[in-house]
């Protein structure tokens, strides 16, 4: 693997799998997982426990024994620098972001807006989603009157590509007959390759009556 040594350009880093990072003595691995659809442009965690750095804190804590916790250093893709986290470049001053989130520790130039009741970020607009107390959760203000309430996890991933469907940009659906959630296009793909009859949900088997 190459050492990139503040030389690599952006989208190299973004778009390159797995390299070096040297800094100060230290040695880091670089994995990019840009495909979850949920990756940053400006810049990278640092994890000093693994010394790893991820573009996407959430693949991190799903990909490693350990969590990110606290205000992790960042790797700027602007001057290719480690530094504090903050919602500027503690070394060239750019801008990482409009939107700030201290409890969720995110920065981003996302659309996003934070529950206390969920305790988490979501991605999108507050004016276009509700909370539910009984699912305790946020859902499309489309689903009001028609959701079934259960109880949610943290954050839920769609059974087919087992991506997460609360941090994410895509389109989700939610079955009327159980509630579960997936990704739009990834159950449009399972239609297509799949007889009406036989449609069912992945999580608890129950029959789906698909409309298009």
């Amino acid at each position: 693997m190459g050492n990139i040594c503040n030389k690599i350009e952006t989208d190299d880093i973004i778009l390159s799998g797995e390299r070096v990072y040297k800094s100060h003595g230290k040695t880091y691995k670089i994995v990019t997982k840009a495909e979850c659809g949920h990756a940053l442009k400006k810049y990278m965690y640092v994890c000093g426990i693994c010394k790893k750095i991820y573009d996407c804190r959430y693949c991190h804590n799903r990909n490693e024994d350990h969590k990110i916790y606290g205000y992790s250093e960042i790797l700027c893709l602007y001057c290719k620098k480690i530094g504090s986290w903050g919602v500027r470049c503690s070394h060239c001053s750019k801008s990482m972001g409009s939107y700030i989130c201290y409890k969720c520790q995110i920065i981003t130039d996302e659309d996003r807006f934070h529950c206390n009741k969920c305790g988490y970020c979501y991605i999108g607009k507050r004016d276009n989603t509700f909370h539910c107390s009984c699912c305790n959760k946020c859902l499309n203000i489309k689903l009001l009157e028609l959701h079934k309430c259960r109880s949610r996890e943290e954050d839920e991933d769609c059974y087919f590509c087992l991506e997460s469907v609360t941090n994410t940009k895509k389109e989700t659906v939610s079955f009327s007959e159980c509630t579960h959630i997936v990704h739009k296009e990834c159950f449009e793909e399972y239609v297509k390759n799949t007889n009406r009859n036989k449609l069912e949900c992945g999580i608890c088997r129950r029959k789906i009556n698909y409309k298009e």
